[in-house]
């Protein structure tokens, strides 16, 4: 809040600067009239008296019956298209071959493998399913009273048991390096002996 001193001044300023602008308007007024009083130069224009505007320029009231007309005409354009798309759509529905029987039941889901509509969901998901496999018990066969276990819990029982022997299955042939074929890929070679 401005003390009152301050306000005084503020006044006294506001004041001086009304009377400025009183005094520019006064100026110009008196500059527009002498102006206006002026006589053009050269030749004199004839004035009638009784004439103050031109008679044919536009009138209000046919304006205003235009900008009528102009709302009118548009209202009654809409209205006639609606009735035409209306009739259009009915005409079609009645022409077009009934919908095949697919149509019936819907858009049906093209076969696998798809297109991913979001590849990062679904990454999400198949992790948030490989962790929960990889870090709890759960029944691999019931039956047989097989059980999947958490795989920490797994490498801790390998470690302390060891990997059991394995045996060869009976088909399992071998061969020595120098008779190698194709399917092993050693024609004709001698594999180098493991260090």
């Amino acid at each position: 809040m401005p003390k009152p001193e301050q306000r005084g001044r503020m006044w006294g300023l506001l004041r001086h600067l009304m009377g400025d602008v009183h005094d520019a308007g006064v100026s110009v007024t008196h500059a527009a009239h002498e102006i206006a009083n002026a006589e053009p130069p050269g030749p004199a224009v004839p004035l009638h008296s009784e004439v103050h505007f031109e008679h044919s320029d536009i009138s209000a009231r046919g304006t205003v019956i235009a900008g009528y007309g102009v709302l009118v005409g548009t209202g009654i354009i809409v209205a006639l298209l609606y009735l035409y798309f209306s009739f259009l759509s009915n005409y079609r529905a009645r022409l077009s071959p009934p919908p095949l029987a697919i149509e019936a039941h819907g858009n049906p889901m093209p076969p696998e493998p798809r297109i991913q509509n979001a590849p990062r969901l679904d990454l999400e998901g198949q992790r948030a399913f490989e962790n929960s496999v990889l870090n709890k018990y759960w029944w691999v066969d019931r039956q047989k009273g097989v059980v999947g276990i958490p795989i920490e819990r797994a490498m801790e029982m390998l470690v302390q048991r060891g990997i059991p022997p394995q045996t060869a299955p009976p088909e399992l042939k071998l061969f020595p390096p120098q008779t190698g074929d194709r399917s092993v890929g050693f024609v004709g070679k001698v594999a180098p002996e493991p260090r």
